[in-house]
């Protein structure tokens, strides 16, 4: 009697145990669609990256590229800008492609790939993080490409973005990303790429140090972004 005492509390504990347990998965998948569903309210609201990012303080537009309809389709994108900058006499351009869902995390995939493709010999590769300056508890971590093509040498900051988390490869972005949705946090998602030509007078150390001058003012702009949904 004992023993079947025992059984039935067991028994009961573990039903318990089944259905706290589901009661928290249930309440963390309805936060998040929660949130999804409010960000998809506004988007009918919230401006295109090409309307919020037309001025910069102290950097002038210069050109805007745009992307087939090919490229968007095979990028999945949601949205993006491709728009070139200067302060001087020095052009940066900046791309972001910009995804609303978790589901398209690693779309976009490391520039090695596009570059090589197209012809690119890489020169070199690394990583690094940059405080932002003058704001609080703001920071990029991001990798670098140095390209070569025939005379044409090319410098590139990119990092995967995961609302306001940044990451320096797409392995990063999707612990990222899962550590969000377990937290109900924002689930959009993006990839940022920043480059400018390398010449005799442009050297990497110049500009290296105008590309991070550029991130200073585009990054805060840039959650100032993500936190409107």
């Amino acid at each position: 009697k004992n023993f079947d005492t025992m059984a039935e509390n067991i028994a009961k504990f573990r039903t318990i145990l089944i259905i706290v347990a589901l009661g928290i998965t249930a309440g963390v998948s309805q936060k998040i669609i929660h949130q999804q569903s409010a960000g998809f309210q506004h988007q009918a609201e919230r401006p295109t990256l090409q309307q919020y990012f037309t001025n910069l303080p102290y950097w002038h537009e210069l050109n805007i590229i745009p992307l087939t309809d090919d490229i968007i389709q095979e990028l999945r994108l949601d949205d993006y800008i491709y728009r070139s900058f200067g302060s001087s006499d020095l052009p940066i351009s900046l791309y972001i492609g910009f995804y609303r869902t978790a589901d398209k995390v690693g779309a976009s995939h490391d520039p090695l790939v596009c570059f090589q493709g197209q012809g690119w010999q890489i020169v070199d590769r690394g990583k690094g993080y940059h405080k932002i300056t003058g704001a609080i508890n703001q920071s990029v971590n991001y990798a670098t490409l140095q390209a070569q093509r025939e005379n044409q040498q090319e410098f590139i900051i990119y990092w995967f973005q995961t609302y306001d988390k940044t990451a320096n490869n797409t392995f990063k972005q999707k612990i990222d990303m899962a550590v969000q949705r377990f937290m109900g946090g924002g689930v959009e998602n993006a990839f940022v790429r920043i480059s400018a030509p390398l010449t005799k007078d442009a050297t990497k150390e110049i500009v290296m140090k105008q590309m991070f001058e550029f991130i200073d003012v585009f990054y805060p702009k840039f959650l100032s972004y993500l936190s409107t949904n």
